[in-house]
């Protein structure tokens, strides 16, 4: 005969009971328990906090503009706070957007020059191989 298991004395959102097994010395399981009430908040706060936009895009950031990015955080944080003026932040945010611009200069400037690589290449196999266009 098979041994029934222990379950969740709670209820799921759908109003049906809750089949997952509880916890040690506890009659509800984690997502249920009130002993674990602070942590469900806390997970629940840190992935909000993992799937926002600007996390998400920071993933892809060089340390470069990690650095940058972080600066920037912490430089609206001491406006908040008072304790740099706000021309001074103002300043200090267009010399960042100064070094972004230059960033996407420079990388445009590298892909149309692999673009140029990968266009001669083609050139050269299609002189070589007496394959005519048109």
């Amino acid at each position: 005969m098979r041994e029934q298991k222990a379950c969740c004395q709670g209820t799921r959102r759908d109003g049906q009971p809750c089949t997952v097994r509880p916890l040690v010395g506890d009659r509800y399981c984690f997502a249920h328990s009130a002993a674990t009430r602070d942590k469900r908040t806390a997970a629940r706060r840190e992935g909000g906090r993992n799937r926002s936009t600007l996390i998400r895009a920071s993933r892809g950031l060089s340390p470069e503009l990690a650095t940058l990015q972080e600066a920037l955080v912490r430089l609206f944080s001491e406006v908040k706070a008072g304790t740099v003026a706000p021309r001074s932040a103002e300043v200090m945010a267009t010399v960042a957007r100064v070094v972004l611009e230059f960033g996407r200069f420079a990388f445009d400037m590298h892909d149309a020059a692999e673009l140029r690589r990968r266009l001669d290449h083609l050139e050269a196999q299609l002189g070589a191989g007496g394959v005519r266009a048109g």
